[in-house]
């Protein structure tokens, strides 16, 4: 049984603590309040005392008389709270008095004439006691403190009195009476004499009634919570066994809650629940591309729909991992992301599938170069980029000398052998990722030098250097070798065209130049 506390008890001690800060905080109140009247008060009782002697100062001034002067400083100095004063007349005349040798600024009146009030003739100059101002404003301000303070404590010790005879000791008898009745006993509280008709009899009442219906309620509450378990568990197989990833996330991305797939079968680093929800940001730990999960995060906070996408995981054995993700957010009330909620499952073999067949669909098997298809994805997009950065751009098309020969006299193989040193002779020739080398079929080879880099001479130079390079002698069989020439033909954007299909027709002419021209060299091509 929980000890018993009594609210009485407890009341007094707050209201005594409550009092004794109140009557500080008042004390100090109508302490510096009282202070800072009395300084106010000094002060108008100083101009007073100067009031009633300003006009026989102003005589003794005029006249230059220091009886009438010394009798009104004397008078000003009987009283303590002034402490020096002086008379000084336009003429030179002066008359001073101080109590001790301290200085301070003073307070001024002018001194007017005796026989004509609006014409100046000197000054009274009054310097205040500061000390016995203080002292005087210090005490009545104590007295005026002291007397509140008396006051707020009186108040507090008989409103802790009636509410103890009124209020508490009803309520520590109910409270005693409640603390022994047990649920769904047929006991009642009884209530209190004199308080059949306020608010102690109406909370006996309400408590009766609230224990009419406990049991019921505790009833109630039980098959409650046996539906709620069984569902629960229910819920939690689910969770646990089902075959996609679920993770719960805060709105910074720090792991809340997971199923046992998400870590076993879909993320692919090395990490439990309980490391996880160390992360800060657990949508960091898992993509390679956060910032794609987290703009997914925001477009399902600004439709209010799921959102879905594949998104390449982290993998720790270093292999291609990919995931589709469907991204939701549950919102608070004031519009802010409550949760994130997101569903996983592997897609892997699919995506490796789509890439192989891209691939496929991309590269010339026989080279491992890009192919048609995608040397005129690429030169679309370098044209674009071009176009809009005002870039020159550059294109040669290479078709090689003697292959065919090579095909009659050793075989297809030697011709393979001829075509895949060739591509990787091009393939090394590359400058920068703004380049490509692609095979178009055959014998015929394509090369793209990017924006930036296609100058003329630029061109130039690189053609004499690849018709060097797939001159030398290429091994196709034990002690066999052959020898290939290249005839190139270089257009150039925007000179020579404004599209792909200009610059490649361009391209094709000059090289097809070359070929009728003797072979194994380049040229560029010259508008008719």
């Amino acid at each position: 049984m929980v000890a018993f506390e009594s609210i009485h008890k407890r009341l007094a001690l707050s209201v005594a603590l409550g009092s004794l800060g109140f009557a500080a905080v008042v004390g100090l109140v109508s302490f510096v309040f009282e202070y800072r009247s009395q300084h106010s008060q000094a002060r108008i009782l100083q101009d007073q005392l100067v009031a009633t002697v300003q006009s026989s100062a102003a005589v003794g001034a005029f006249v230059g008389n220091r009886e009438i002067s010394a009798e009104v400083v004397e008078g000003l100095l009987a009283n303590p709270i002034i402490r020096g004063v002086r008379i000084e007349s336009a003429q030179g005349f002066v008359h001073e008095l101080q109590r001790d040798d301290s200085r301070g600024v003073p307070v001024e009146y002018p001194l007017l004439s005796p026989i004509d009030q609006q014409e100046p003739i000197g000054r009274l100059q009054v310097w205040k006691n500061e000390a016995e101002v203080s002292r005087q404003a210090l005490a009545a301000a104590l007295r005026y403190a002291a007397l509140l303070m008396l006051q707020v404590l009186i108040s507090a010790g008989l409103l802790m009195a009636l509410f103890g005879r009124v209020v508490g000791q009803p309520l520590t008898r109910v409270a005693r009476e409640l603390e022994a009745i047990q649920p769904g006993s047929s006991r009642r509280i009884p209530i209190p004499v004199g308080h059949e008709r306020n608010e102690i009899g109406l909370l006996v009442r309400s408590g009766n009634t609230l224990l009419s219906a406990v049991e019921g309620a505790i009833e109630e509450e039980r098959r409650l919570q046996s539906e709620i378990t069984a569902m629960e568990a229910h819920y939690r197989r689910i969770f646990d066994t089902t075959n996609v990833g679920i993770m719960i996330l805060k709105p910074g991305g720090r792991l809340l809650n997971c199923n046992s797939t998400l870590m076993t079968r879909v993320v692919g680093v090395t990490v439990d629940a309980a490391s996880a929800s160390d992360c800060a940001d657990f949508i960091e730990t898992i993509f390679c591309s956060p910032g794609q999960a987290w703009q997914m995060v925001w477009q399902a906070c600004e439709s209010g729909q799921a959102v879905a996408a594949d998104l390449q995981l982290r993998s720790d054995e270093g292999s291609e991992r990919w995931a589709h993700c469907m991204i939701s957010v549950i919102l608070d009330p004031q519009g802010d992301i409550e949760l994130i909620e997101g569903v996983l499952y592997d897609v892997t073999a699919r995506r490796m599938r789509e890439f192989e067949a891209q691939r496929a669909a991309e590269v010339d098997p026989l080279t491992g170069l890009p192919n048609r298809r995608a040397m005129e994805m690429f030169l679309e997009k370098s044209l674009a980029f071009a176009q809009a950065n005002r870039n020159e751009l550059g294109l040669m098309m290479i078709d090689l000398d003697g292959f065919k020969e090579v095909n009659d006299t050793h075989g297809h193989l030697a011709g393979d052998r001829v075509l895949k040193v060739v591509g990787e002779r091009l393939g090394g020739s590359l400058r920068r990722n703004q380049d490509l080398v692609s095979r178009l079929g055959g014998d015929e080879f394509v090369v793209i030098v990017g924006p930036g880099n296609a100058g003329t001479r630029v061109l130039e130079g690189l053609a004499g250097e690849l018709v060097s390079l797939l001159s030398a002698p290429i091994v196709v069989g034990n002690d066999c070798s052959v020898s290939v020439g290249a005839s190139i033909g270089i257009a150039r954007f925007p000179e020579h065209g404004r599209n792909g299909r200009q610059l490649l027709d361009a391209a094709d002419t000059a090289m097809y130049h070359v070929k009728t021209s003797g072979k194994n060299a380049y040229a560029v091509f010259h508008l008719a």
